[in-house]
């Protein structure tokens, strides 16, 4: 059984009730801006005195305004996460920075900015779209440190606070003394002796998307100890890739069916936390860097780079098998996978493949696939 404390309740109840966690930041007098996209440098918000809050979905409910304002081609997170904020989720919210990680996620800014301006009456926060480039050339960095830069002289606008080198630096610790940990403990959910689970661990990132940061470390820390004396779990050591996973269903399907996640690759998982910010360097050549660098999702990359990124990644989990995991109508998703298929299967990783699925509860037909696709690994009988 999964370790559970003091500090793991509290962060786990900050995950399953993130919006009253935003609401108890905001009787301070703080401000608090939305984030969706995977490229928004929490470290400028924190600089700023401010709470970066990931715009998480609603997998267990239907989405009827979003559905009146997009066309039937969106994911369902994004439809999800539009839905959220037209329909009043969110209106705590001071702002809402929304960034270029995806096409998808790049028109439903243009729609709600649509939305502001001809129906001023719909609770959407005021708007800032981040644009950031992932090509791999100098000129692309040129380009993001004056994004970044811009994106500074806002926030202090917002906050009224200056955001000095200083100021962002110290920002800067905060969140790497976050990834950090989160990096212990992943080391904790590997095969070799797991004392975290998958579903566990997707919480606890998911908590740092909302949670004031300095609070959240310091309970981490202290799960972390607790953690390290805990017993070992048991289970086929999974990876999961696919679509983005902001909510546990899944995990709890595959750690029920007898797998235990031990990494996956998507943008709310361990990719969020992965790299870390060069303290060594301005801070804001290191935020650039951080975020321009590190492995691109899969509408930003070659397949090439795709294949070899996934394969890197699986290789560190030491996981046996793979799970690929793709929302219905996010079909860019799986163009990698016949590639990535014939590099896992040489390496001798098993692979599971389960298109046009739901955002919400994972479907009986579907656990029984992964049920038997965790059997047959077991070397029990599919």
């Amino acid at each position: 059984m999964a370790i559970k404390s003091r500090a793991y309740e509290t962060i786990e109840q900050a995950y399953r009730h993130s919006k009253e966690t935003v609401i108890e930041w905001k009787k301070q007098g703080r401000l608090a801006v939305g984030c969706i996209g995977s490229d928004v440098p929490e470290e400028v918000l924190i600089a700023g005195g401010i709470l970066p809050v990931q715009v998480f979905g609603n997998p267990e409910a239907n989405s009827p305004l979003a559905e009146q304002y997009l066309e039937k081609g969106f994911d369902p997170l994004t439809v999800s996460q539009f839905e959220q904020i037209v329909n009043g989720s969110y209106t705590f919210l001071d702002r809402l920075v929304i960034s270029n990680s995806s096409d998808a996620v790049i028109r439903s800014y243009y729609y709600l900015r649509a939305i502001r301006k001809m129906e001023p009456h719909m609770p959407v926060p005021p708007l800032y779209f981040f644009d950031f480039l992932h090509t791999p050339f100098r000129m692309s960095g040129m380009y993001n440190r004056d994004r970044l830069c811009a994106l500074i002289r806002e926030v202090e606008g917002w906050s009224g606070k200056e955001i000095n080198t200083q100021v962002l630096q110290e920002a800067v610790s905060v969140c790497n003394r976050t990834r950090r940990l989160l990096h212990e403990l992943n080391e904790l959910r590997q095969p070799t002796a797991p004392k975290v689970s998958g579903t566990q661990m997707l919480k606890l990132i998911g908590a740092s998307m909302v949670m004031p940061r300095e609070l959240y470390n310091d309970l981490l820390a202290e799960f972390l100890e607790e953690a390290r004396t805990g017993s070992e779990l048991a289970g086929v050591p999974v990876f999961v890739t696919g679509s983005p996973q902001d909510h546990t269903f899944l995990y709890e399907v595959i750690e029920a069916c007898g797998g235990l996640v031990a990494g996956e690759d998507h943008e709310m998982g361990f990719r969020h936390v992965k790299d870390l910010v060069d303290e060594c360097v301005d801070p804001i050549d290191g935020i650039v860097d951080r975020y321009h660098l590190r492995p691109p999702v899969s509408g930003q990359a070659t397949v090439s780079r795709r294949v070899k990124d996934l394969a890197n990644a699986v290789e560190q989990s030491r996981a046996q098998a793979v799970v690929f995991y793709v929302h219905e109508k996010h079909d860019a998703i799986s163009w990698d996978y016949p590639s990535q298929r014939k590099a896992l299967e040489a390496k001798g990783i098993s692979v599971l493949m389960l298109e046009d699925q739901p955002y919400g509860p994972v479907p009986e037909e579907t656990k029984k696939k992964i049920t038997q696709f965790i059997t047959t690994i077991k070397g029990g009988r599919s």
